[in-house]
């Protein structure tokens, strides 16, 4: 069951470790109040890979988003009695080992992040 504060949730399989370009599976549950679609549903959903770096520099945090995978649906299945959508998939992105995590503590970080938003 999903949580009440949210009509969404995304998982990720551990360890959140995968190399640049590797395809990360992703798994989404969706409640739904109202009847939909599946049609519907997955045009309204966004399941994306982020590249996000964020910089400190006199107490400022800048941050920049730059989107460098775009998630891959795969299967789709509605729990009826629950009414759940839940959705699988893959999202790869980025450059052959050029994309990596790391930081400067309190100076920049830079990090990969799997986003899923609803239009």
């Amino acid at each position: 069951m999903l949580p009440t504060n949210r009509p969404y949730q995304l998982s990720l399989p551990l360890p959140l470790s995968y190399p640049a370009k590797h395809p990360v599976p992703f798994h989404v549950n969706v409640l739904t109040a109202l009847p939909l679609n599946k049609e519907l549903l997955l045009s309204n959903l966004s399941i994306l890979l982020l590249k996000v770096t964020i910089i400190t520099c006199n107490g400022h945090r800048f941050r920049h988003d730059r989107i460098i995978g775009v998630g891959e649906v795969q299967q789709v299945s509605f729990k009826e009695d629950e009414s759940i959508w839940s959705i699988q998939g893959s999202i790869a992105g980025g450059r052959e080992g050029g994309e990596t995590s790391w930081s400067l503590e309190h100076v920049v970080e830079v990090k990969a992040w799997v986003f899923s938003c609803s239009n």
